[in-house]
């Protein structure tokens, strides 16, 4: 009965807002979710029942309040409530309604106009462009775009160009968050929103952060003062418990793909000096983790080594290595046979006299290892250490002595151009030589058997010099070539220009084909109304293009002339599109062992949708459409929650798995 009631309220409410005017919908107030994700309810309480849930960063209507409940609209049509706490609010509230809406100004970083667009993205026309500093009214924010007017207009800009008159740093966000993380290392301040930016610091687990504009991946930042970009999942509006001190010590080992030791450092730089160097294996206490360097405790010792060369999994030992014979001749094939099977190693091929003669797991006996012992060097790489050798192959037979002399070498083609690619062939056949490539006028140009003419090259003979190697003896020089020239591309004349469809919908993306393939044009794209809708490769067909025909006129660019007109497409029709809803998601598997990548199936399969793997703690592991269960799983049940998407509504919850078994 408690549930019929509140369905009843639920749909007075939404039929009250449909029935408001138009002009009405721009005077309600608009909140943005921030701390991760967070419940729809269908009534004022934690124990009410979840309708759906929503990431950081989703811009919601308030249409009213209950104590520390407000009762909200998303952005697919659902009614419901959404905790207080975890909702920044945008603009001022009265009754559920806009007492005034939030003043703003322009801005941009080059100080160039910005583009007011009829929607939210790049692809809405352009409805105008107003300078730096010009006043405007913020109406509804969201992630990237926010809803806003400017003298009388109303349309959408982007976040980045729209700066608050109180002084604030941007429209979305500005809320208080903490750094977090599910290790206890450090998080990294970097100067822009990828791994590849510089880092500007690194924080402990528990700073406060004020959160400026949230993104999905990376959010932008200040912390003391300091403006910068931190990933997302490494931020949470609850404040992690740091009454252990914060960052805990742990334990890893050193590790490197070449099995080499790696060096203690004194500081956090290859410019410091070493302290000592340790062994593949060698257990550390990281004191310290940061991306690039970790200050950390190897015995009595405490200084700075690379990430790279940590690791929290305990490498392998080499135990021994085989070979399958220990007496051999030209023309047959050792292999090497490592325990335990399956360990990360390099291994090498020695002879008696200490010379590495070849690398793998196999070695094909040659005619000059005859009188010879051979036998295999192994080196543990990555999460193997330490090293073995295994037992001599004794090599018997005849040794053939073939002996050649360089006599001369040739140039593929006597009259390059600039991109050729010429290549050497030494007489006799057989002979091997280190080739140089030169100028006639003596500059080393490049090595090896071939090479790319250069446009530095141009007006210049160019001869190749061989030196022998090996079993080869001498040296000889090529005749130099005719001077190089450069190539004389053939004119192109633009033929035609024709568009991908030529009976458009709303919201379809038109391309052009220009005819020759190669041939390059700045291009227009016009209605039969008289307006220029755009430029470039391709369009984007908008609301007010219904009803009129698109052409497209291409001129000439580069080494390409002329300029030609498409044919007009038909009048662009209003696109009719089927909505589809989320009826359902499934695991793949629902008795998972570590190490299993589990998949999720939609319904109906046509459906788009974004995923979120949790854990039976609430903890999101991926955003994926499929997951590898990790060791840390082991114990816990997993769930994936899928939330329609581009042009799929609604969403569901898979089934819950059993615990995670050990593989």
């Amino acid at each position: 009965m408690k549930r019929f009631a509140a369905l009843i309220l639920t749909l007075a409410i939404v039929l009250t807002m449909l029935a408001l005017p138009p002009a009405l919908a721009d005077d309600y107030a608009t909140a943005m979710v921030k701390g991760g994700w967070l419940r729809l309810r269908d009534g004022a309480s934690q124990s009410a029942n979840t309708i759906s849930a929503y990431f950081t960063g989703t811009t919601v209507t308030i249409l009213g309040g209950s104590g520390e409940w407000y009762h909200v609209l998303t952005p697919d049509g659902k009614t419901g409530y959404m905790h207080a706490d975890y909702l920044t609010i945008t603009g001022s509230i009265t009754g559920g309604q806009l007492s005034e809406n939030t003043a703003a100004v322009v801005m941009s970083a080059n100080g160039k106009p910005v583009r007011l667009r009829s929607g939210p993205s790049v692809n809405y026309s352009i409805i105008a462009s107003y300078k730096v500093g010009t006043p405007l009214t913020v109406l509804t924010t969201g992630d990237t775009w926010s809803k806003i007017r400017i003298n009388g207009r109303t349309g959408y800009m982007m976040n980045e160009f729209i700066q608050l008159s109180q002084g604030n740093d941007t429209v979305a966000g500005g809320y208080t968050a903490y750094v977090v993380s599910g290790n206890g290392k450090t998080v990294v301040l970097r100067s822009g929103p990828s791994k590849q930016y510089e880092a500007l610091a690194s924080y402990k687990v528990g700073q406060k952060v004020t959160v400026l504009s949230y993104g999905s991946t990376w959010c932008k930042v200040r912390i003391n003062g300091l403006d910068g970009y931190m990933m997302s999942e490494f931020l949470s509006t609850v404040k992690p418990d740091t009454s252990t001190g914060g960052v805990s010590t742990y334990t890893a080992y050193v590790t490197s793909q070449n099995g080499k030791g790696v060096r203690m450092r004194m500081g956090a730089s290859k410019l410091f000096p070493t302290i000592a160097t340790y062994a593949v294996g060698t257990k550390v206490t990281v004191l310290e983790y940061n991306q690039d360097w970790c200050k950390i405790r190897i015995g009595s010792n405490t200084g700075y080594m690379m990430t790279e060369f940590l690791t929290t999994r305990q490498p392998n030992m080499v135990a021994s290595v085989s070979i399958n014979a220990t007496a051999v001749q030209p023309g047959d094939t050792l292999r090497a046979a490592v325990s335990p099977e399956g360990a990360s190693v390099n291994i090498s091929w020695i002879n008696d006299r200490g010379v590495t003669i070849g690398w793998g797991e196999s070695y094909v006996i040659q005619e000059t290892d005859v009188g010879r012992r051979i036998r295999a060097s192994v080196t543990g790489s990555g999460s193997t250490s330490g090293t073995a050798v295994s037992a001599w192959a004794t090599v018997s037979g005849s040794y053939v002595s073939r002996v050649y002399q360089l006599r001369g070498v040739t140039i593929s083609d006597t009259t390059p151009t600039v991109g050729q690619t010429l290549t050497a062939t030494l007489s006799p056949a057989g002979a091997t030589a280190t080739i140089s490539w030169f100028r006639d006028n003596g500059v080393f140009v490049g090595s090896g058997s071939s090479y790319t003419v250069k446009s530095s090259d141009a007006g210049y003979k160019l001869y190749a010099w061989a030196d022998g190697t090996g079993s080869t003896s001498g040296e000889a020089t090529s005749p130099h070539t005719a001077q190089v020239t450069q190539q004389v591309a053939a004119p192109i004349v633009l033929q035609s220009v024709t568009i991908s469809d030529t009976t458009p919908n709303v919201g379809d993306t038109l391309t052009v084909t220009l005819t020759p393939r190669n041939a390059t044009a700045s291009i227009t794209w016009r209605s039969s109304a008289g307006h220029i809708l755009g430029y470039g490769d391709s369009y984007t067909v908008a609301a007010d293009d219904a009803g009129s025909s698109i052409y497209v006129y291409a001129n000439g660019s580069g080494s390409t002339s002329g300029s030609v007109v498409s044919s007009l497409t038909s009048a662009v029709q209003q696109k009719v599109q089927t909505q589809l809803r989320v009826e359902s998601v499934k695991l793949s598997d629902t008795t998972p062992v570590v190490g299993q990548t589990l998949y999720v199936t939609l319904n109906p399969q046509n459906a788009s949708a974004t995923y979120t793997w949790l854990r039976d703690d609430d903890k999101i592991l991926s955003t994926t459409s499929y997951y590898t269960v990790r060791a840390e799983d082991l114990g816990h049940t997993l769930y994936v929650w899928a939330e329609g998407a581009n042009g799929t509504f609604g969403s569901a919850t898979s089934q819950i798995s059993a615990p995670v078994a050990a593989n």
